[in-house]
């Protein structure tokens, strides 16, 4: 490129608007070697001549200066061609026109060339990746472009150009206006589709910003699919206490990663020929294959260990997608020479979902997977000299008496485990007896290493498990790269997960044989292993009996029709899933809720097309009792069904399963699993994670426990990293304990409004009512107060909708949400746009609060608020008729602790004095020494005190501040003892003075006039007669108590 690709000066200064987050971002990419212009130089009438059109969205002068240097042996008619396939438009779709060219990027353009006499197709390479800054990089600014209606013509903020082809777009908005979100800049970005499709038919990789936060997405990605890029180099997260947009410039478009990432980290998936989405990798995903790759050279190669390692990335984030990637990286590099890739997995389930995923996406793969159906097919394929990807599972390696056949001794061999544990470790060789006598047996991970010996092994898992000889380390190698739940919650690639107990009301007297009896049965039924069910059928019955007695199942139930029913109204719809311990309970639990809610169901359970719930389970045939047949379904039928589920709005909302669809199924709608069977290791794991995908705008995924695995989860959960342990919460009543507080919090707000007169009232009435709560809310000043505690009102409510705790109060909860919403409409500042309004009102309002409408508030008048403490003696008497005395005790400590602490500045003795009384008798609590009740007693006489102390100023005669100086002068029983009263109130109203007139701004922090106070008071007691051995004492808390006055004073 020429010099005149210079940007033109800016002489204006710009405040702090999108132009700033523009020339901001243009700043970036040239520190990283790419030129930057102003998008007038690209005009048809610009200094560089790339256009003559503003309808054209490729710079074909600068396209065709890249082929020639990039294919020296290239003719003018070669280029002439190259080119013209480039901007031909195949179809009237864009995301067609997007798949077809994206191949164009990684093997070149297809060019027919006559060489003696015989025609050919060569390939024209677009891109330069072994040395990436001599392609032509280009960034350009308001970049004009028009559709093929002159009216649809657009300014694009930032777009990225690579030797002339527009790769990348950037929508960047405003920090400092509320209403320029990053929603709204993507909304934009789905309108350049219908707008501007010749700018969007080459694009890899959109960007949206307001200069703070950024994501990165596909172009067919949601908002809810747009990423953050936390790393520059992935070394480390490099997005704390910088911007996001600088971290995503430097890391994406650094020219060697850019290039990568647009042709070997992007794939498109088609279904029946038909394009579904575009995927682009997240940066967990593009560094840990870059990190695996090296690794597994490392390991094949001559002094290598034949362990490429483990990438430990959370359920949902994505891993199967990361293996895609991975395998096309394998694939291509020149290091391994054509490598055979076997894919084993554990499962029948999982072979077929892993390989229909790459099937779908073959688009990114050189050939086509193979999948082996039996041990004799799966033998054949890797008897092979060269290349192939195969799919297995680790069941069909098997032996005689512990051999298993070579099928090939190369080295260029990678087997990825996918979920890296559980039948990938069994090295262990045992002697059976059996009828012909003793022979030798070994475990299926054994057979495997004996059929490929020399091959390199990879792990990918999201479950790591280390149980006696089982390492999934010591079998793969070093953990490569890890990205937990913790992380993947951060970047909202996944949602937490929440659990909470609704154990069924069964008294189970198993003796301790029983229960070890029991664990072992867990085990093998979380394994999925049906021959050591089979086995154990006996034990399987006797516990079934329990768990599948009539009254439980029936309780059961009654409880998740009442609760599915309350979680998909705070969710806004969603599904959920039951996982029984058996077929027959699985089917005796859907007889069940059927009678309770017959239009869930379809009149023929073989009917898959209409039903919101179904039972999916495996059958063994005729074989199978009566009442099973009609759940009963072939492969085919079942793969149907399940496709129906993943759909949002199929109607289908509500499985029964037993094994089935627990791991590495996704349907991202899902948000409630009702566990009813003993799970335990990876295996419950697996199954929890089915909920934390991301959909729209769901806060978390709710686990109801029906059996009681809290104990097997805390276990479960001992591998994963401290913060993972956190984000999977054990506590029962958290999300209640969070919604009634927060609820509390709101409603304080409102206190002096007839917020309770609302719900008696008609209709009418209710309209003047809100208007009041309204008006109030604004004349006291705390809107902004209002709106936040709303908010995490309706966060917390949605974790915790269907407890009948919670249900109690739901009337409350949808007026907050009726008054936050209207706060939000109405009223200038919050930066919401209407959809999030839309569904805040969907998912909180109940039919009642939503049937009485919007108001405009711009018309009411001031309100007087009364001075209503919620520490009153109502409100104390309220919370000590709580039933649940554990969640009162924590109310009553959150609310005096707050309570405390705003005394706290105001007034250190007494606050300091209550302090110390709150902590003993919650230290007790928590010891034991003292029950509930006792506790909520103790704690109300607190809350009482509290309020009597709010009333000594008026008793003394003094204001707040002039009390706790009378205080800390009175702290001294000798000193109240010495001095009347009266002496004691006018030594506190003239320190108050005094030390008013001596506080500067930032006095705190001046010694020197800390001393002249000092010395002022000094003067102030003895002129009062304070007790002169009492002075310093006195002289430093009176400080003290004006220095938390200092705040409020400046």
């Amino acid at each position: 490129m020429t010099d005149i690709y210079s940007v033109s000066s800016i002489t204006a200064t710009l405040g702090f608007r999108e132009e700033a987050v523009e020339l901001a971002a243009l700043s970036w990419f040239e520190l990283i070697g790419w030129k930057t212009v102003s998008g007038d130089y690209l005009a048809p009438d610009g200094l560089m001549g790339a256009r003559t059109s503003y309808k054209q969205a490729v710079l074909e002068p600068e396209l065709r200066s890249a082929l020639a240097t990039l294919n020296p042996d290239a003719t003018p008619a070669m280029i002439d061609a190259a080119v013209r396939t480039v901007l031909a438009i195949p179809s009237q779709d864009v995301l067609e026109n997007n798949r077809t060219f994206h191949p164009l990027l990684a093997s070149g353009v297809p060019v027919e060339v006559n060489q003696g006499g015989e025609s050919r197709t060569i390939g024209l390479r677009l891109l330069d990746r072994i040395n990436p800054t001599a392609n032509r990089l280009l960034v350009a600014n308001q970049f004009i472009i028009q559709g093929s209606d002159e009216r649809d013509g657009i300014r694009a903020d930032v777009v990225v150009f690579v030797n002339g082809l527009p790769l990348g777009l950037l929508e960047l908005k405003s920090p400092a206006d509320a209403q320029a979100t990053l929603e709204r800049a993507h909304r934009q970005l789905q309108n350049y589709r219908s707008k501007v499709p010749e700018l969007l038919r080459f694009n890899q990789v959109l960007i949206v910003s307001d200069g703070l936060q950024a994501r990165i997405g596909s172009l067919t990605a949601g908002m809810d699919r747009f990423a953050p890029w936390r790393t520059v180099d992935g070394a480390a997260l490099d997005d704390s206490g910088r911007s996001e947009l600088e971290v995503l410039i430097r890391g994406v478009f650094a020219p060697e990663r850019f290039l990568d990432l647009i042709v070997d980290y992007i794939a498109f998936e088609v279904v029946d020929g038909v394009v579904h989405s575009k995927k682009l990798a997240g940066y967990h995903q593009f560094h840990a294959v870059r990190k695996a790759l090296a690794s597994t050279i490392d390991a094949e190669g001559t002094h290598g260990q034949r362990r490429g390692g483990v990438v430990w990335h959370t359920q949902g984030s994505g891993k199967s997608l990361t293996m895609l990637f991975f395998v096309r990286q394998l694939q291509l590099a020149k290091a391994l020479k054509n490598p055979t890739i076997v894919v084993v997995t554990d499962r029948n389930d999982l072979d077929d979902q892993l390989s229909g995923t790459f099937n779908a996406h073959i688009s990114a793969l050189r050939g086509i997977p193979a999948q082996a159906d039996s041990a004799e097919e799966m033998r054949r394929l890797l008897t092979v000299d060269i290349g192939g990807l195969v799919f297995t599972s680790i069941q069909k390696f098997r032996g005689d008496d512990g051999e298993h056949p070579l099928l090939t001794p190369r080295s260029n061999v990678v087997v990825i485990a996918d979920e890296a544990h559980r039948t990938q470790y069994g090295f262990r060789k045992r002697f059976v007896v059996g009828e012909g006598g003793v022979r030798e047996q070994v475990g299926f991970a054994e057979y495997l290493r004996q059929a490929l010996p020399n091959a390199t092994f990879v792990g990918f898992t999201g479950t790591p498990i280390d149980d006696r000889d089982r390492s999934t380390v010591g079998v793969f190698g070093e953990v490569i790269d890890t990205y937990d739940m913790t992380q993947a919650v951060a970047d909202k690639a996944t949602v937490p997960i929440h659990y909470t107990a609704r154990l069924a009301k069964l008294r189970l007297n198993l003796t301790d044989e029983e229960r070890e009896e029991l664990d072992a049965l867990a085990e093998e039924l979380t394994e999925g292993d049906d021959a050591a069910i089979e086995r154990n059928k006996g034990n399987l019955t006797r516990f079934e009996e329990v768990v599948g007695a009539p009254d439980r199942v029936s309780q059961i139930a009654a409880d998740i029709v009442t609760h599915f029913e309350q979680r998909r109204e705070a969710m806004a719809g969603g599904k959920g899933m039951i996982v029984t311990i058996s077929r027959r309970v699985a089917v005796e639990l859907y007889d069940r809720i059927a009678e309770l809610r017959p239009d869930w169901v379809s009149a023929d359970p073989r009917d898959d097309s209409s039903g919101m719930l179904k039972v999916v389970i495996t059958g063994n045939g005729n074989a199978d009792p009566a009442p099973l047949q009609p759940h009963l379904r072939s492969k085919k039928r079942r793969e149907a069904l399940a496709e129906r589920f993943k759909k949002p709005g199929s109607g289908f909302d509500l499985v029964i399963v037993r094994d089935m669809w627990l791991t590495g199924f996704d349907a991202p709608s899902l948000h409630t699993l009702y566990i009813d069977k003993p799970m335990r290791g990876h295996g419950l794991m697996q199954a929890i994670a089915r909920v934390n995908r991301v959909w729209g705008d769901k806060p978390g995924g709710l686990v109801v426990d029906y059996l009681g695995i809290g104990a097997e989860l805390r276990a479960a959960l001992a591998q994963y990293t401290a913060r993972d342990r956190d984000q999977v919460r054990l506590d029962p009543d958290e999300a209640v304990r969070q919604t009634l507080m927060r609820l509390e919090s709101a409603q304080s707000l409102l206190e002096g409004a007839p917020w309770r007169d609302f719900f008696p009232a008609g209709s009418a009435a209710r309209l003047t009512i809100l208007k009041q709560c309204l008006e109030h809310v604004l004349a006291s000043g705390s809107r902004e107060d209002f709106i936040e505690a709303a908010t995490k009102l309706e966060v917390a409510y949605a974790l915790s909708a269907g407890d009948e705790r919670v249900t109690a109060r739901r009337d409350e909860i949808a007026l907050i949400a009726a008054i936050r919403a209207n706060l939000i409409k109405y009223t200038a500042g919050a930066g919401r746009g209407r959809e999030n309004i839309e569904r805040d009102i969907r998912q909180l309002l109940s039919r009642a609060v939503m049937a009485d409408g919007i108001l405009d508030v711009f018309k009411s008048a001031g309100l007087d608020q009364p001075d209503l403490s919620i520490l009153s003696d109502e409100f104390l008497a309220e919370v000590g008729q709580i039933k649940e005395k554990n969640l009162a005790v924590e109310t009553l400590r959150r609310l005096l602790a707050d309570e405390i602490k705003a005394r706290s500045r105001s007034n250190i003795v007494e606050a300091t004095k209550l302090s110390d009384r709150l902590d003993d008798t919650i230290r007790r609590y928590h010891n034991r020494a003292v029950d509930s009740l006792q506790v909520i007693e103790e704690l109300i006489a607190l809350a009482r005190d509290i309020s009597a102390a709010n009333a000594r100023s008026a008793e003394l005669g003094l204001n707040s501040e002039e009390l706790a100086f009378y205080d800390a002068l009175s702290e001294n029983g000798s000193a109240k003892a010495l001095m009347e009263h009266e002496h004691l109130r006018l030594l506190a109203q003239a320190l108050v003075q005094a030390i008013r007139k001596s506080a500067s701004i930032d006095w705190t922090r001046k010694e020197s006039v800390r001393a002249r106070m000092r010395i002022e008071v000094r003067k102030l007691l003895a002129r009062y007669g304070y007790p002169p051995d009492l002075q310093k004492a006195a002289v430093d808390l009176v400080i003290r108590q004006a220095e938390a006055f200092a705040n409020v004073w400046n």
